[in-house]
Order: structure tokens, then sequence, then C-alpha cells
């Protein structure tokens, strides 16, 4: 939504600012991003299959500008130019957030005049870019024109026509984008300058980042908020099929155990199931895995992993693995199945991990699978529904799930961020910006790749089809 960070990353700016400010003021744009550079080279590992022969031309030509433009650069460009560097390596658990606000002074400004917005509000119903648009939580109506400015980096300008945030008054460029490969950098309510990518779905819709929504307007009324906060639900769609909707996937404590209890009466009652993950960005695995039962067929192989083990990654797989050294043997949790079962290959990690500690070696690390004495008779039919903003911890639930032949996946390609795994903020000494970087990736990706392409749907959905759940329910039956 507002802050337009993927996985919700934008806390770290509210952790790191006050205590940090003395340092960032202390530390120039050009030795922060020297710092980034060098540590991402080293500890990245996609660096290797980001950085080949068929890119590294055009990766160090846009080094060489990123270095050039932030020699005298403002807080704006500074922000926007690491941002646009960061962007080159598209990958959504690279994440690189400034630790610094965009000063009012440093936004461009622009009149967009009352014939000029007549005529934008009359192109509701055309394709072209240009128009009225509001924001979908109602802070903002903002002028979507062509940039008039000779030499432009971006040909579109982004104007704010009408604000309830007391940052952005009418006459301020929030953001500037070009349509040629819809990136373009955006600064939030918080004056927070980020690079993104500018997702124009149809003529009416688009979001920046994956996050932030605009709808296309015929007039300049701020309109009210009306997306709500949406809860995790089952519904008994008709007398064979429920609905599961998880609008996100971190529930843990009392919050799962409680939503479990209740749906897991109706689990074993109904031939059907249909499972709604879309917008489902992150998360962690423990709201998914009391559900996996249901959709199990037969054994689930997980993934190995590869350990990219530099000395800085090194400290992070040593404590991602170590668990296995502080548990309570002796304890319930321990002598549940799935850690009895993971117990032995965990402790092996461990002992690979710092046999090769700080080797700079790629180590797969093998993950087994999952397997349980019965398959549960319903559901018979399970339909997973996934959309564009799905990613990470939604696209591995959907490397599972596919393993059963009891599931079909319906939607349109995910996201793709999920190639590269595992990822912890790293300390950098200059403190411009927070940095959090992947430990490790999936195995084989010269053939088995899924970020370019995110993860493609068993059944695409039409665009032309408005419910979706309607369409998918009609499809099991």
């Amino acid at each position: 939504m507002k802050h337009l960070i993927l996985l919700s990353i934008s806390i770290l700016f509210l952790i790191g600012f006050s205590s940090h400010a003395q340092n960032i003021e202390k530390c120039k744009c050009s030795e922060s991003f020297d710092e980034i550079y060098n540590y991402v080279e080293q500890n990245y590992p996609g660096w290797k299959f980001k950085v080949n022969e068929k890119t590294k031309k055009d990766f160090y030509s846009l080094t060489n500008q990123v270095r050039n433009k932030i020699k005298t650069a403002n807080d704006l460009d500074c922000s926007v130019a690491i941002g646009k560097w960061k962007h080159f390596f598209d990958d959504g658990h690279l994440q690189l957030t400034p630790n610094f606000l965009v000063k009012i002074h440093e936004i461009k400004k622009r009149n967009v005049s009352s014939f000029e917005l007549d005529k934008l509000g009359k192109q509701v119903n055309y394709s072209s870019l240009e128009g009225i648009w509001a924001e979908e939580e109602g802070e903002y109506i903002i002028a979507i024109v062509k940039n008039n400015e000779t030499g432009a980096e971006y040909n579109y300008q982004g104007v704010v026509i009408k604000s309830k945030n007391e940052n952005f008054k009418e006459g301020l460029v929030k953001f500037e984008f070009s349509d040629q490969d819809s990136t373009g950098y955006y600064i939030t309510g918080g004056l927070i300058a980020g690079y993104y990518k500018f997702d124009f779905k149809n003529e009416k819709e688009f979001s920046v980042g994956g996050n932030t929504k605009f709808i296309k307007q015929n007039n300049l009324n701020l309109p009210s908020f009306f997306p709500e906060n949406k809860q995790h639900q089952i519904q008994i769609l008709d007398s064979n099929t429920i609905l599961i909707s998880f609008p996100y996937l971190p529930l843990n404590g009392s919050d799962l155990d409680s939503f479990y209890s209740s749906t897991k009466p109706l689990l074993s009652k109904y031939k059907n199931l249909i499972i709604d993950l879309r917008g489902v960005s992150g998360g962690n695995s423990s709201g998914w895995l009391p559900f996996r039962n249901y959709l199990y067929t037969k054994p689930i192989k997980y993934e190995s992993e590869i350990a990219y083990l530099t000395k800085e990654n090194s400290k992070f797989w040593e404590l991602e693995k170590s668990w296995v050294e502080k548990i309570d043997t002796n304890s319930a949790f321990f002598r549940t199945k799935e850690i009895q079962e993971s117990f032995p290959l965990e402790k092996q990690k461990l002992e690979i991990i710092r046999s090769n500690f700080g080797s700079n070696k790629y180590i797969e690390l093998e993950n087994g699978e999952y397997h349980q004495d019965s398959v549960y008779n319903y559901p018979e039919k399970v339909a997973i529904i996934v959309d564009r903003n799905c990613a990470s911890q939604a696209e591995d639930i959907c490397l599972e799930a596919k393993q059963s032949s009891k599931v079909k996946i319906f939607g349109e390609p995910t996201s793709g961020t999920i190639d590269f795994i595992i990822v912890r903020e790293r300390i950098l000494n200059c403190d411009r910006f927070s940095l959090n970087l992947p430990i490790g990736h999936r195995p084989n990706l010269e053939l088995n790749a899924l970020d370019q392409t995110g993860f493609i749907p068993d059944v695409q959905i039409p665009s032309d089809i408005k419910d979706w759940i309607l369409y998918v329910r009609n499809n099991i039956k």
C-alpha cells in the first residue's frame, strides 16, 4: 500500500532513522554506494548469475552512470540512482531501503491547468497512460502527464492534484516513469524515495512496486478509503466446496491456533477446497503447515538449499542451522514427527557449514522430504489461486503443493521472487541505506529459475474474467 516496499521492509527505516542520523550526515552518497557495491559483489549469491557475459557491459555502464550521478547528488537523486542500480538485479529479496527523507525543496513542481485536467478527465475510457488517477487508499489524486522537460530521463510525470498528506501539496511531482521499461521513481507519503516497477494491469489500473495501487478517474474527488483490512477466512460456497482466503502468511501462536481450530472440522467434510493466496508476498511457513496434510497424496520432496559461504554469509548460515544445538531434546516439541525427522539432517548441515565456513564456496544442503502415514479422503480436489503479487513464501507453497495429485493452480504468473533465498539484514558502516541480502539460492538455476517468469499456474485465468472465485469454482466441478 502506502510504503511500497515488497515484503514490508519499510519498517527498517523506522527502526534506524533517529539513532543513525549523525552518521548519515557524515557519510556521502558516493561513499555509501561504494560500500554497498563491494558488499553485494562479495556476498550476494546472485551476482554470478546476474552479472555475466551477456549483461556485464550494460551493468558496468549503469554503474558508471550511477557513480557520476551521485558525485553531487541531493538526497532524492542519491536514493533514486542507487535504487536504479539495485533494480538491475531484479530480485525482490535483495532489499535496499534509504534511511533518510527526501527534502521538500528537492521535489519537482509542475502546474497542471484546469483546461488540462478537464481534458485528462475525459480519458477515463481511453488506453492512454495520461489521465486522472486516485490512489486506492484515498490519499491522493494524481494527474499523469507527458514530461515536458527537454532531454528528460522519464517521459511521464505523476503530479499531485489533491492530497490528504501534508507532505504533498498540489503541484508536487510524486513520481516519474518511462513507458519503455515501465520503471521510475516514487516518493512515499513519508518522503522516502525509491526506484520501482510501474505495473499497468490494464488501462484503468496500475500499481507501483507491486503494492500501491491507482485507479483511473473521471473527476477530482478524493475517494473514500475502500480496501478492507482482510482477515483469514473460511467460507462455505456450496454443498461440495469451501474457500479459505489467506491475505498474508505469517500466522503464529494463538492467531494460527484459533483459525486452524475453526477451519479443521470443515476440511474433512467437503469434496472441493479453494485456497486463495492472491496478494501474499512473503511470510513464513507456519501459517501453511497445518493445511498441508489435507493436500498430501505422496511424499513431498523439498528442494535443496545452495549455501553461499562467504565469511559474512557463513555467520548467518551457522545461525540459521544452530537451533539443533539449542533445542530441548526432552520437550514435547522435539518429539513431534517433523522435528524428529529433520533433526539429524539439520545437524549434518551445521557440520557442513562449519567445515566450509568462509570458503566462498557454493555448497548444496539436502533437505529431504515430508511424508505422512495416510492420505485424507477429503478434500478430493484442491484449487490454489495466485496472482502477479504472489511472491516468496507463496511461490514456495506452489512448488510444494504441485506435487500433490489433488492440486491444480489457477490465476496468473506469480511475481518471481524465490530463486535467491533466506534474506538477512546486513550491518553497513555507512548508514544511509539498510541492506537485506539472501544467503543462498535454489538448486539448478541454470535450468530451474523462476524469478524471470514467476510460477506459471496450471490454468491461467483469462484477463476478462472478473470473478476469479466463481471461475475456479465452476472449473473444479
